[in-house]
């Protein structure tokens, strides 16, 4: 009588002799989708000055700061025809944020961070971004006669930094066809986060400079549609007055406005 209890065969602790799957050979359309999954991120790509922390080598072309890794940017470095491909999407399909930070800041867009981010990135990679949005930080400070209302006012060097920003955008950013503005918290702030908030102009801040900056980034990127994410804390009245900081009626007429 012949056993059974060899019949059946136990899983084989060595791998098998399948020969490995060529991801190269399949049709262009299914890797992009892949790459999709593993490059675009829903979240914002923050540009801001990379931490004093040694990078390794595979971060150094990784435009996004810690808390926005993407799933697996790996497939950059597989070889160079994924990094060939894959960083069209990357590029084209994530939208980066820009700001008037604090210079070095490792958290809010900067100036800072900015250049860096123009010397490290090859230039056909800059120009296929499509989309980015400009913070307009303001700092917080506190009305003596009411200790619990929050003002906002804006520096000279902050906006000088916008008039910066700006010019790289219209100088670097040559594929740009989608502009938000949004209106935000800058790095005084002890939360260390984004979000919107009433908007009060320091009566100092060059208005004439920043509207001029930012209308010359539409103008020349032939960018019509321009859209300002409003902050649920500011009336009406606000929200007409800081649209009026960044451009004047006249400008206004010139492009679709969209309220966020």
């Amino acid at each position: 009588m012949v056993s059974n209890s060899h019949s059946q065969q136990r899983p084989s602790s060595h791998p098998d002799n399948t020969p490995p799957f060529q991801f190269l050979k399949l049709p262009a359309e299914i890797r992009n989708m892949i790459y999709s999954l593993l490059v675009v991120s829903s979240n914002l790509i923050y540009i801001t000055t990379p931490t004093r922390k040694p990078r390794k080598k595979l971060n150094a072309l990784d435009p996004a700061p810690e808390e926005n890794k993407f799933r697996n940017r790996y497939i950059l470095f597989a070889n160079k025809q994924t990094y060939q491909e894959a960083r069209v999407l990357l590029y084209s399909l994530n939208t980066f944020a820009v700001g008037n930070g604090w210079w070095g800041s490792t958290i809010h867009p900067n100036l800072h961070g900015l250049k860096l981010f123009t010397q490290r990135v090859p230039n056909d990679c800059i120009s296929r971004i499509k989309k980015a949005v400009l913070f307009l930080l303001s700092e917080p400070i506190y009305n003596p006669a009411n200790a619990t209302q929050k003002e906002y006012f804006m520096d000279p060097t902050a906006a000088k930094s916008i008039t910066e920003v700006c010019t790289i955008l219209r100088t670097r950013f040559k594929g740009l066809d989608h502009f938000e503005i949004q209106s935000a918290e800058g790095p005084g702030s002890s939360s260390h986060v984004l979000f919107a908030r009433p908007w009060v102009f320091d009566i100092r801040a060059p208005q004439n400079l920043i509207s001029n900056s930012i209308e010359k980034v539409l103008r020349v990127l032939s960018i019509k549609e321009v859209e300002f994410l409003r902050g649920p804390d500011l009336t009406e009245a606000e929200w007409v007055r800081f649209r009026s900081f960044i451009f004047n009626e006249n400008t206004l007429r010139d492009f679709e406005v969209k309220d966020g």
